[in-house]
């Protein structure tokens, strides 16, 4: 008997067929995600706490093209429970600069982040990023008072 794949398997293997058109396509080529986002689609919440467990083994290239896939389509709607906040806390300090300069305002207009975990998570990546020479003082200041903020919302203050 043959095992049956999980969804981040097969979500997996959609990510790196796209590999073969490379990353300059997927901002070229409208909806080359879609197969992958559709699969995204398909997740239960299990199959989302098990994709944001196995997370941390993919590889960076992994991370940039989900996280193209989950801002892809825009006509497509995808509830990103955390994905995004999660690449951007393992991605290395080019992938995390471009996702705070792109899409992290955006992951933040479109989900109420409960978890302070994972905003505080999301801080130590800016700390990183700022001792790393990846961010301006000015953006660093902005970031930090932001999430300090989110966090403070969350725990009622």
């Amino acid at each position: 008997m043959i095992p049956q794949k999980s969804k981040v398997e097969i979500l997996h293997e959609e990510i790196t067929k796209l590999y073969s058109v490379g990353i300059q396509a997927l901002y070229e080529i409208d909806g080359i995600g879609h197969a992958a986002l559709q699969v995204l689609k398909s997740f239960t919440t299990t199959d989302r706490k098990e994709l944001i467990e196995k997370l941390s083994s993919w590889s960076n290239k992994d991370l940039e093209f989900l996280a193209f896939v989950l801002h892809d389509d825009f006509s497509e709607t995808y509830e990103d429970n955390y994905l995004l906040g999660h690449i951007f806390t393992l991605a290395n300090d080019a992938l995390a600069s471009n996702l705070l300069d792109q899409w992290i305002i955006f992951f933040f207009e479109e989900n109420t982040v409960e978890s302070i975990a994972l905003l505080d998570s999301m801080l130590n990546r800016i700390e990183g990023l700022r001792l790393n020479s990846y961010l301006d003082e000015t953006t660093y200041k902005y970031w930090v008072e932001y999430l300090t903020n989110l966090k403070m919302k969350q725990k009622g203050l």
